[in-house]
């Protein structure tokens, strides 16, 4: 019986400061669209819900699919070299 010993690499990666302070921006951002259209519902008023609905779900969105786009461009990039 051979006794084999493998190597593992654990890079860590460290993110610059202002990407948090981005999540965190547009998570407040979200949650201030979110409650405006909470609101709006609320007092009936069908046009700003609209508007406000829309505004919440593409900034959701666009956020997301920016978070995901970095992720498999630097998941891309580290397994070529």
């Amino acid at each position: 019986m051979g006794v084999t010993t493998g190597y593992y690499e654990i890079r860590i990666r460290k993110r610059p400061w202002y990407i948090w302070l981005l999540r965190v921006i547009w998570l407040l951002w979200l949650a201030f669209w979110l409650e405006i259209a909470i609101g709006s519902k609320l007092e009936t008023e069908a046009q700003a819900f609209q508007i406000s609905l829309y505004v919440f779900i593409f900034s959701l969105i666009f956020g997301l699919g920016l978070s995901l786009s970095r992720h498999y461009k630097r998941k891309k990039a580290s397994s070529v070299s």
